[in-house]
């Protein structure tokens, strides 16, 4: 999608823009839940009608995008297309040949200077590695956390039901599902090592979101988005050579699947403090991390945690 527009000299994205924008790229959502859904086309024509289907707002796999929202949405999607995907769905090699080398590839060329060796070789991934069929696309469906009130899904039954509904409506379309990959946030918003999960969403010039203000600077539209117009930091823009009807207001994406050791990285700050018999081993961690467990910044609180920031906003928290 692309609106003609007049873009600010600063390169900032104005909200008139917000529609034509996969809402994944520019919010953050906030998700309970999420189902990726990793998958290779069939029949080009096919493919090319379910991709037509998703622009339609009323379809039932509309892509979601960066539109402020009067009434938060119960679920979100969007997708992401490889560049084996734009070949099956037809692109000419003219026009993949000017996409950079790094996307044309894929992440198994680049494994090695990645550090994917070993146990995290290739070979040995869920899909996209040298021995599994190639990926075309990966459709990414969220549970969008009420803000707010009570969950009226908080035992997922409605998403559950969803994530029927777009299975059926892949295959229909003759779209082969190569891997599922099933989400949930942890309880009390927090990650896997303990530490307050969502709070590095960026503030991003012109993105349309209300926020608390904090003392990060704002990024720089071109630093997400493609497009000649808007300006990266660097004061150019990363569209290349690629023709704005093809890249502008896109982006690029990567679906990575990663094991976290919670119990190496317990043990690796336990070692610690044999060397630094005098530190707490909770501040260790977090000069590791940057931040205390409940989300606090070091920089705001460097020896000790003086307030206690699990009542704070995520966003007065960077």
């Amino acid at each position: 999608m692309q609106t003609n527009v007049t873009r600010p000299s600063n390169g900032c994205l104005p909200d008139a823009d917000l529609a034509a924008i996969q809402g994944g790229i520019l919010r953050g959502y906030r998700v309970k839940l999420a189902h990726h859904f990793v998958v290779s086309f069939e029949n080009r024509q096919a493919a090319g009608r379910l991709l037509e289907l998703m622009t339609v707002p009323a379809s039932s796999v509309a892509v979601t995008t960066a539109k402020r929202w009067d009434t938060r949405p119960e679920f979100a999607l969007n997708i992401g297309v490889t560049e084996p995907g734009l070949a099956a769905l037809g692109m000419q090699e003219n026009l993949l040949g000017v996409f950079p080398n790094a996307f044309r590839r894929g992440p198994a060329f680049r494994a090695s200077a990645l550090g994917d060796d070993g146990e995290s070789a290739p070979n040995t991934w869920s899909f996209g590695g040298p021995s599994r069929r190639s990926v075309h696309a990966v459709l990414s469906l969220y549970a969008v956390r009420p803000k707010g009130g009570q969950d009226p899904d908080a035992n997922g039954v409605q998403f559950g039901e969803r994530c029927k509904s777009v299975r059926q409506l892949l295959e229909q379309h003759q779209v082969d599902v190569l891997h599922q990959v099933c989400a949930a946030a942890l309880p009390w918003d927090r990650e896997h090592f303990g530490f307050r999960d969502g709070i590095s969403q960026p503030n991003v010039c012109g993105d349309g979101r209300d926020r608390v203000p904090d003392l990060q600077p704002v990024a720089p539209t071109g630093d997400f988005l493609l497009g000649r117009a808007y300006r990266n930091q660097l004061g150019g823009n990363f569209i290349g050579d690629l023709p704005r009807e093809l890249a502008d207001n896109g982006t690029y994406g990567a679906f990575r699947m990663m094991r976290q050791n919670v119990f190496a990285f317990r043990e690796f700050t336990a070692g610690l403090k044999h060397a630094y018999a005098d530190v707490d081993e909770e501040l260790l961690a977090a000069k590791i991390v940057g931040r205390w467990r409940d989300g606090t910044p070091l920089m705001v609180a460097p020896k000790e945690r003086t307030t206690d920031a699990r009542s704070t906003p995520a966003s007065a928290l960077n």
